[in-house]
C-alpha cells in the first residue's frame, strides 16, 4: 500500500487481551491524524496503535487515545539515524500507559523540538504507570510552557533516565497550534518549492555540524584525548571548552576515560557546557567508575543536562523536525497525484 492514510475514524476496541485498534506493518510512509482509539477496559490487555518496523519520519499526529492498557506501543526498529516516528498533538486519557517504547532503536530521539514543543496531553489517575515508558535509547521530550497552566502537558511519570524532559518556552496556542490540516495539502509546485526551501536549511545544519562538532574534526580531538599525557592537560581541556557544546559523545566518552590528564574539576566542566553526555548511559556509567569519584555537587552539575539542550543538540532537533515537514509535503505531493488520477499534470 502507498502512503497508507487513516484519518477522521473512530476505533472501538474490545476490551480483550492484545486486541489492536491499528496496526502499521513494515517501512513506508503513512499518515495517521485525527483519529479515535477508544476502550471500556484500561486493564483487558489492549492497544490503541502498535508500528512495527518503521524508522521513516512519520507522525503521530492529533489523535485521542482512551481508556487503553497501552495508547501507542513500537515493534522492532522504528528508529534510524536521527530519524523515526515522532508524536504530537495527540491526547492520551485514562490510559494505563500512553506511550510504550520497547523495541531495538525506540522512536525519534527527539520529540518536538525548543522552538516546537510535542504538545500531547497525557493520562492523570491512579491507574497510570507511565506516560512515556522507553526501554531503548535516550528521547528528548520537548514541554510547553502551558504546562504550568495544564499539568497533563507533563509527562509523569516517565522511565528515568531514558526520558529527558526538556522545557520550552513555547506556550500553546489554540489558533496556531494542533490543527487539522489533512485537508491542506496545497499543490505540486509549491510543496515541491517549500521542500527544497526545507533541505537548503537542513543542508544549512549540516555545514553547521560538520564545521563546529568537535572542531571540524572529531578523528583529531578524540586522537588529541586519547594520545594526551598529564603534561598535556591545560591544553587538552582549552581544546574541549572551545569546541563546547559541539562535543561529540565518543570524544566526551574518550574524556571521561582520561582520568589522569582531565581531573574531576575539568570533566565536570567539560560535560556540564556539552549537556548531551549527560543524557548517555555509556558516558555516565563510564564516569561513575573513575577512580577518584565525583563529589555529590560534580554529579548535580552533569545531570542538570538532563533537563536542558546545547547548542548541537538543538540543531538536531530542528533537523528532526524539518525532515518531517520534508515527509509531510512528499506524502502530500503522492496525495495529489493518486487523488487526479484523471489529470494529474494539472496538479
Amino acid at each position: 500500500m502507498n502512503t497508507p492514510t487513516i484519518v477522521n475514524n473512530t476505533f472501538n476496541i474490545p476490551p480483550a487481551d492484545k486486541a489492536v485498534g491499528l496496526y502499521i506493518d513494515g517501512g513506508s510512509d503513512f499518515v495517521i491524524e485525527d483519529n479515535i482509539f477508544l476502550s471500556t477496559d484500561y486493564s483487558a490487555g489492549q492497544y490503541g496503535i502498535i508500528v512495527n518496523e518503521d524508522s521513516h519520519e512519520n507522525e503521530i499526529y492529533n489523535n485521542e487515545f482512551g481508556y487503553l492498557s497501552w495508547g501507542f506501543s513500537n515493534q522492532g526498529e522504528t528508529y534510524d539515524d536521527n530519524v523515526g516516528i515522532c508524536l504530537t498533538c495527540n491526547d492520551f486519557h485514562d490510559n494505563i500507559e500512553d506511550i510504550s517504547v520497547i523495541s531495538n532503536h525506540g522512536i525519534c530521539e527527539n520529540q518536538g523540538s525548543y522552538s516546537e514543543p510535542a504538545f500531547n496531553l497525557f493520562s492523570l489517575g491512579s491507574q497510570n504507570t507511565y506516560d512515556i515508558y522507553n526501554e531503548p535509547r535516550n528521547i528528548n521530550y520537548f514541554v510547553t510552557s502551558s504546562a504550568g497552566d495544564n499539568p497533563r502537558f507533563f509527562p509523569s511519570p516517565v522511565t528515568n533516565p531514558t526520558v529527558n524532559i526538556i522545557g520550552s518556552p513555547t506556550f500553546f496556542s489554540t489558533d496556531s497550534d494542533c490543527l487539522t490540516r489533512y485537508d491542506n495539502v496545497g499543490v505540486v509546485t509549491e510543496n515541491t518549492t517549500t521542500i527544497m526551501d526545507l533541505e537548503s536549511d537542513v543542508s544549512d545544519i549540516d555545514l553547521v555540524l560538520a564545521t563546529l562538532t568537535d572542531n571540524g574534526s572529531t578523528i583529531t580531538l578524540q586522537a588529541e584525548v586519547e594520545n594526551a599525557t598529564p603534561t598535556q592537560s591545560t591544553e587538552v581541556y582549552n581544546d574541549l571548552m572551545t569546541s563546547s557544546e559541539y562535543v561529540s559523545n565518543t570524544v566526551l566518552l574518550s574524556s571521561v576515560k582520561k582520568e589522569y590528564v582531565l581531573n574531576n574539576n575539568m570533566i565536570t566542566d567539560v560535560l556540564s557546557v556539552n549537556p548531551q553526555g549527560s543524557k548517555d548511559q555509556t558516558i555516565l556509567n563510564e564516569l561513575n567508575n573513575r577512580n577518584q569519584p565525583l563529589t555529590q555537587n560534580q554529579w548535580d552539575q552533569v545531570l542538570a543536562g538532563q533537563e536542558t539542550i546545547g547548542a548541537r543538540e538543538d540543531n538536531i532537533a530542528v533537523k528532526n523536525m524539518l525532515y518531517r515537514d520534508i515527509n509531510k509535503l512528499e506524502t502530500n505531493i503522492t496525495r495529489i497525484y493518486l487523488e487526479d488520477i484523471t489529470n494529474p499534470t494539472s496538479s
